[in-house]
């Protein structure tokens, strides 16, 4: 927020120069930093994606029995989509589906295969609460094989959860027309 408070004090400066020359290049470039700058969800989620953190804001849903559609937010200054959706008090042997889109795997080795957390160098972005911020300390840790994730294929992704806690579910296209995803509970 401060960081959007001094972004706008210095285009509001701009604009009220003296000066009788318009330079509508420099106002372009603040009207542009603006935008990008301003957080377009309600949840701010910290990741590691390529070896540096990362920020961005997602709009949560609460998963339910009922298959909804993922509201996907664009990251700043990327233009990539995120989507965040979120499961309470699931208990051990819940089953959770994504279609059109898997969780955020940035590494993507073992997306199209049935994985192994512990295994995987860089695991689905999944993280252990529902209340905002997310963080990396809040990240699922892989030695704990709190889920199994399974590619059943035509674009499904089945999430077996092994240990009861909260989990949060963050679904990264790096596209700004990212590909329709919904997710349900199924059991």
């Amino acid at each position: 927020m401060k960081k959007l408070i001094v972004v706008l004090s210095i285009v509001l400066n701009l604009f009220n120069c003296t000066k009788k020359e318009e330079n509508n290049t420099l106002k372009l470039l603040a009207a542009y930093l603006i935008v990008e700058t301003t957080p377009r969800g309600s949840c701010t989620i910290t990741f590691n994606r390529g070896g540096r953190n990362s920020t961005a804001y997602a709009n949560p849903i609460a998963i339910t029995n009922t298959s909804q559609s993922i509201g996907y937010v664009k990251v700043p200054v990327v233009s990539h989509s995120i989507g965040l959706a979120t499961l309470s008090n699931a208990t051990a042997g819940s089953i959770i589906e994504f279609t059109g889109s898997d969780v955020a795997d940035f590494d993507q080795t073992n997306s199209t295969s049935t994985t192994d957390p512990s295994t995987d160098a860089n695991p689905p972005l999944i993280y252990n609460k529902t209340t905002c911020p997310l963080t990396q300390n809040d990240v699922v840790a892989t030695s704990t094989n709190s889920y199994t994730r399974t590619n059943l294929g035509t674009g499904i992704w089945r999430y077996t959860l092994n240990t009861t806690g909260n989990y949060s579910f963050v679904v990264y296209q790096l596209t700004s027309n990212p590909v329709a995803t919904s997710v349900r509970k199924t059991n």
